[in-house]
């Protein structure tokens, strides 16, 4: 056989081998979805994971603090006298369509150990107490369409130990809370 004929044939079994591939490639990966029936109905999907501002309530005991409700963030700014607190609730909705599990709780700032001597600061989650900072690797779930309820505390508490360590001017308090949710 001259090199010439052994080229061609060479060439014909490369070509075969591709074509081939391709056919099967077509065939194996290309999938047909067929739905039969007339009342077939693929929902929407959606993630609303937020607070809801209709359902603040705020108690004080002398003071009245600003604040600011935006999707999983509570930010509010409070002057507080000795023996007065500042206290808020709401509810966190998830208005989507997929259950969210809470991933972590943020206590900002975080309080010195100066500001702890006379500072009760902390959020209580569904009926769960949490006075710092949180990140959970199996956190609380709220089931899509459902509502749990938040309340945030913070009170200037007077003793007899502690009246050394009590600031000697106003302070005003800028404190944040931020929820965050993954899918599940």
């Amino acid at each position: 056989m001259n090199k010439k004929n052994s080229d061609f044939i060479i060439v014909m079994l490369v070509v075969a081998v591709i074509i081939m591939s391709i056919g099967f490639a077509l065939t194996s990966y290309t999938q047909l979805l067929e739905i039969n029936g007339s009342n077939v109905t693929v929902k929407s999907a959606s993630w609303n994971v937020h607070f809801d501002s209709n359902s603040y309530n705020e108690t004080t005991g002398s003071v009245v603090g600003t604040h600011n409700l935006n999707n999983t963030l509570f930010t509010y700014n409070v002057t507080l006298s000795p023996n007065e607190f500042y206290s808020a609730e709401f509810d966190v909705k998830n208005d989507g369509t997929f259950d969210a599990q809470l991933e972590s709780i943020a206590l900002t700032p975080t309080l010195s150990s100066e500001e702890l001597e006379y500072l009760n600061y902390y959020i209580e989650y569904d009926g769960q107490v949490y006075s710092a900072s949180q990140v959970f690797s199996n956190g609380p779930i709220i089931a899509a369409g459902a509502t749990k309820h938040i309340k945030v505390y913070i009170n200037y508490f007077t003793t007899v130990t502690n009246a050394d360590s009590l600031p000697t001017e106003d302070h005003v308090l800028n404190l944040s809370i931020a929820l965050n949710y993954k899918q599940v």
